[in-house]
């Protein structure tokens, strides 16, 4: 495995997206399990199962948004 003590300038540059995606990642999880919560009080245990249904919770909301407006 190389070792990154010798990178050049440039290289080590080239590091830095990869740190960012990496944050942004470990960022988006807490993120996701600090909001899971107030997400399963918004849509209820209902919701959560139309969610597991449905595959993603954008898709559940989508479809009951154009439900909602079709009403």
């Amino acid at each position: 495995m190389p070792r990154i003590d010798g990178l050049t300038s440039r290289q080590q540059w080239m590091l830095y997206p990869v740190y960012a995606a990496a944050v942004l990642s470990c960022l988006g999880t807490v993120l996701f399990f600090i909001s899971l919560n107030d997400t399963r009080n918004f849509i209820g245990e209902k919701g959560v199962e139309y969610c597991w249904m449905y595959g993603s919770f954008e898709r559940y909301l989508f479809i009951n948004l154009a439900s909602i407006g079709e009403a």
